[in-house]
């Protein structure tokens, strides 16, 4: 995992497979209007990607009034999946935890067209 963070001030919704440096830098951009200290992470942590063999999973879902403790990428035929894990949410919300993350992942592990699935929250605690 090159990037993990939960907080209630993540960039909205993003699902996006980053094939390329340029495209990296896109995504910085867009996250960095909303959290800059989550853009220079995401640059800190894919610094030494090399795209000729890697390409990145970012991921920005709404997890609702549980931060999440760590996440995973599931891929299944053309199917990624977000597994996140988390404690059990407090009766009381006052506003929904989202959680951005950033895989690094071998080319040949996600397929040339992905299909982005509803992610799998797993509550503990």
């Amino acid at each position: 995992m090159a990037y993990f963070s939960a907080s209630d001030a993540a960039p909205g919704d993003l699902r996006e497979v980053v094939r390329s440096r340029a495209a990296l830098q896109t995504l910085v951009g867009r996250v960095a209007a909303r959290d800059g200290r989550a853009a220079a992470a995401i640059t800190a942590g894919t610094r030494t990607t090399d795209f000729s063999r890697s390409v990145l999973v970012a991921w920005v879902q709404v997890t609702g009034c549980s931060r999440a403790t760590s996440a995973g990428l599931g891929v299944v035929g053309d199917r990624l999946v977000l597994l996140v894990n988390q404690p059990k949410p407090l009766p009381e919300c006052f506003a929904a935890d989202r959680v951005t993350v950033v895989f690094e992942v071998p080319k040949e592990r996600v397929p040339a067209h992905p299909v982005f699935a509803a992610s799998g929250l797993h509550s503990h605690g």
